[in-house]
């Protein structure tokens, strides 16, 4: 785009809030101004700047304020089985590298909140038992859907459905079977397994089901109230263990930065930046959607802790670095 046009795009979007000033100083102010457009002229708008013009710093800070604006006027709504398996490999790698590191025989608990139709679980239990067979696994699924928990004890996904998007049945071995036009999972995967139709907020998960070593509450968070995903997150950091690990996305990254920190959680660095990356749904759909995520920026202050989707526990015995990798 030629830069007369990057300019031009500028200003325009620079108009809706008046002055540079109500952006720097008055960013409630600026969000009153961008309600009076619809959101399609907002799209407009942005999407007529293109990609090099939107990768730079003030058309970012504008962003932002469109976002914001997206997050407290959109309605939010979950799509309840919008999942599929190993939708986040360099998440499982990470997942991967902490268990080759466990001692041998070990204990591993592990829950996923919001399971959907399983995918999730069933990719971080093939992830985990491929790599380390020795251990004793035990998962919980919890979504509040009673039709997905039935989908995920019925472990069995259409061929060319979303949730099985790009597998065939030697992609991963002893993942499936097939039969006919489906995808089933294999027995060995489903052994030790709890399904559990509740609310992933529920402050009685914890009483029923104890800490767990290893939390997943991806791509839900943000679809929640907004008054409810701060307290929702923080049930959720009560069910992770001491030294445990907590995946979560999709939550309002201030309101993660804080929270995790104030509760004791770490960043885990490892791939952080891959495992960002990979969730290009939500990369593309910022700033004009509510879920969509910001492009991530080194030059932000504590800028692991705000991107990071993989967090530990620090052990209540041992204090913990700012930061931590996984080895």
């Amino acid at each position: 785009m030629p830069k007369g046009a990057i300019s031009h795009g500028l200003r325009i979007l620079r108009s809706i809030v008046t002055r540079d000033e109500v952006i720097k100083e008055y960013p409630d102010k600026a969000i009153l101004l961008l309600r009076e457009f619809p959101d399609r002229i907002i799209q407009k708008l942005w999407n007529a700047l293109g990609r090099p013009a939107q990768s730079r710093r003030p058309v970012q800070a504008i962003g932002r304020l469109i976002h914001r604006r997206a997050r407290r006027t959109q309605d939010h709504e979950a799509l309840s089985d919008y999942t599929r398996f190993f939708r986040n490999p360099s998440q499982l790698e990470v997942l991967r590298d902490t268990v080759l590191d466990m001692d041998e025989g070990a204990k591993l608990k592990l829950a996923v909140l919001g399971c959907s139709s399983g995918a999730e679980l069933y990719s971080a239990l093939w992830t985990i038992r491929t790599a380390r067979p020795d251990l004793i696994t035990s998962a919980i699924g919890i979504d509040i859907s009673r039709t997905c928990i039935d989908r995920a004890i019925d472990g069995t996904y259409p061929v060319g459905s979303r949730a099985v998007e790009g597998i065939t049945e030697t992609t991963y071995p002893r993942l499936f079977n097939m039969e006919a036009d489906t995808f089933t999972v294999q027995e060995w995967l489903r052994e030790g397994v709890t399904w559990k139709v509740a609310s992933a907020c529920s402050a009685a998960l914890l009483a029923e089901f104890g800490l767990q070593d290893l939390v997943f509450a991806d791509n839900f968070l943000c679809h929640l109230p907004k008054e409810n995903e701060e307290p929702c997150l923080r049930s959720l950091a009560g069910l992770v263990a001491p030294n445990g690990m907590l995946f979560v996305s999709c939550v309002d990254f201030d309101v993660k930065a804080r929270m995790l920190a104030s509760l004791g959680f770490v960043p885990v660095t490892a791939r952080l930046e891959d495992v960002y990356m990979e969730d290009r749904a939500a990369r593309e759909a910022w700033p004009l959607k509510y879920w969509g995520i910001e492009p991530l920026d080194k030059r932000r202050p504590a800028w692991t802790t705000r991107y990071a989707r993989i967090f530990r526990r620090a052990d209540s015995e041992r204090p913990e670095k700012a930061e931590h990798s996984a080895r």
